[in-house]
Parts: structure tokens; sequence; C-alpha cells
């Protein structure tokens, strides 16, 4: 794509004038498809060809690189298949193409979830600047306090881990529960951080890591970090409440006692609300973070990493679970990326591909 193509790119016009223009069917105004359409119908005969859908596709899958090196004609091939089961379009079917597929990707509905920024993460009892990677959790306040303060996210959530104090998590309650046959650890020789197997009240193994106690409810570990900027409008989504489970995930799909901001309940109001995107950041990127985008690509949300608004415990256990996200087809970004993102200015390939699953399924 040449630069002056990206000069004249339809879809940056229609991002940055949007609001410009009301959509008056029968009024003398196009309405947006119409006027997208007719914008890439350059032959004016009706009909999007090949050719002239894959134009289309490459404006609207910029993320100001050379579209060829991420958009190829056999993704389009897809997505003709998928939404029109032929190679070409004509007026009628591209409603249901800007509708189904179109819209989401230059309007997404987009939340800012931010993941268990508690002081005993930071200063407390697992504090990460005491763990293998010796990263310092605090510095990610400033970073999220810019995203939320500058980027016009449709919701904000900031996750805690809010562990009864006998959770099943805890070293220190190792003797209150039986362990399975199965542990390679048996209970007189378990030491912190070991991962061992409990038996469960049906007699199925558990597999838990012990650690120390951390982030009890009410306890001043188990608040936010004093300097995030948590506002009145701002939702808390609390995790690990139920005693015999524990819940590295926001979006874990076991349901807790008394909870309403749990995993199932959470997710399930996110799409409610047409919440399409999760921008997902905090601590510790190779556990709690890493498991919610897991469970968050799993549930069909377009999920992105802002990797220096997190950080780890341990740089190998992070470089496996980069790996796997990467994998279920989540986006790794840096905050200064976000805002155009979430404005629809910058449309990734990858995401796109995430929006044509959720048509299929």
């Amino acid at each position: 794509m040449t630069s002056s193509a990206k000069q004249e790119n339809f879809f940056d016009d229609f991002v940055t004038t949007r609001s410009k223009h009301a959509v008056e069917n029968g009024n003398g105004t196009a309405s947006e498809e119409q006027r997208c359409f007719q914008f890439f119908d350059r032959d004016g005969d009706g009909i999007l060809n090949h050719g002239e859908f894959h134009h289309l596709c490459c404006q609207l899958l910029s993320s100001n690189d050379d579209c060829d090196q991420q958009w190829t004609n056999q993704d389009t091939d897809k997505v003709l298949q998928l939404l029109v089961k032929q190679e070409e379009v004509d007026e009628d079917k591209f409603k249901n193409v800007w509708k189904s597929w179109i819209k989401p990707i230059l309007s997404p509905k987009s939340v800012c979830l931010v993941v268990d920024v508690q002081n005993d993460f930071i200063t407390g009892s697992l504090a990460l600047k005491n763990a293998p990677a010796g990263e310092n959790g605090e510095e990610v306040v400033p970073v999220i306090n810019k995203l939320i303060q500058t980027v016009e996210f449709d919701k904000v959530i900031f996750s805690q881990d809010w562990h009864p104090d006998n959770h099943i998590s805890f070293y220190k309650n190792r003797h209150m529960r039986n362990f399975h046959s199965s542990s390679p650890i048996a209970a007189e020789e378990a030491k912190l951080i070991d991962t061992v197997v409990f038996a469960g009240h049906n007699g199925e193994p558990i597999e838990q890591t012990l650690w120390p106690a951390h982030c009890v409810q009410h306890s001043t570990g188990a608040q936010l970090h004093k300097d995030l900027q948590v506002e009145a409008n701002h939702i808390r989504a609390r995790k690990g409440t139920n005693p015999e489970h524990d819940s590295y995930s926001v979006l874990y799909p076991t349901p807790e006692p008394n909870n309403n901001t749990s995993g199932p309940a959470l997710a399930k109001q996110l799409k409610q609300q047409g919440i399409t995107d999760l921008y997902i950041c905090g601590l510790a990127l190779d556990i709690c973070v890493g498991c919610t985008v897991l469970d968050a690509c799993r549930l069909g949300f377009r999920t992105i990493v802002v990797e220096d608004a997190s950080r780890m415990l341990d740089e190998d256990r992070t470089l496996k679970m980069k790996r796997k996200m990467k994998a279920a087809g989540c986006l790794v970004v840096t905050s200064n990326e976000v805002s155009d993102m979430v404005s629809g200015l910058v449309r990734h390939p990858k995401l796109a591909h995430v929006t044509e699953l959720n048509i299929i399924t």
C-alpha cells in the first residue's frame, strides 16, 4: 500500500469525522454502510468484487504498517465465505457485512481490566520485588492512572484477590485438608511455593500452589494501592472468596458464593452490555493477569495485554504464559498504543479474526 493510499483511508476519515455524519436514511444523507459501499465500489456496478473488497479490508485493518504483510487475499477469501458465501458482495448483503464485522471493528466497546494491584503484591507478603524476577509492582500505578485518565474506555474494572483466612492456597492452612494420593509432595514435606494435590470433598484431585497468606478479606494487604485513581463509577471485582478454590482469573469459570462480580457473572454482564474488547493489565503477568487473558480469549473477547502496565513474578514462567496468550489470539501492546486502538484509529488484523470467530459462534 502506498503512502498516498494511506492518506486516503476511508475508515480513518470515518473514525475521525463520524460524529459529524448523522445516519439519516431517506433524508438525502447516505447511511454509514452506503457511504462505505459507494467509496469502495470503484467501477460503480453495485457490486464489490474480490479486488474491491480486498481493498476495503486492507484499509479497514490498518495498524500503521504495510497491509500486504498483515492481511492477505486468503484472509479476504475467508471473510467473504463466512459472511456472504461467495466472492463478491452486493449492497443488500453488505448491510450484514457492515453490521456484524466492520462496525464492531470501527467502534469497539472497550473495558480496562486492572488485575490485583494490591498492597500484598507490592509491599506485603507476596511482594513482586521478592520474587525471582525482582520487579517492582508499584511501577504500574502511574502507567495505569494515565491510561484510565487519557483513554475513553466504556468501563474500568479493578479486581482484587479477596481470600477468607482459611483459604486453600495458604501454606499455613495445608493441614486443614487431606492430601490426594497423587500429590507429589506429602503434607509433612510441603514447603512454601510447592505445588501439592489436595483431595476435594468428593475425593477429586485439586492441584494447588502453597502461597504465603495474602490479600485476606478486609486486611490492609488486600486493599488496592493508595495511589490508584479509582473513581466511584469504576467496578470492583473480587475473586478467591471460595475457601476451597483458588481463582487466578478474574473471569474464573467457577461461581463463588455471594459474589455477583465473580467470573461467570462478570463475563455475562460484559457480554450483555456489548463489550467487545478487554485491555488487561496489573499483577502478576505470569499468573493472575495471564490466566484472566486466557479466559477472556476463551470467552470470545478481543483481548489485549498492556505490557508496560503489568509486572511479573518469574521470567521463565512469563515467557511460557506469553506464548499461550498469543496462541489464544491475544495481542500484546504498550500503553501508548491503546488510545488509538480504543478510538478505532488503529485496527489490528489479529483482532479482526476474533470478530470473525464470534460471528461463527
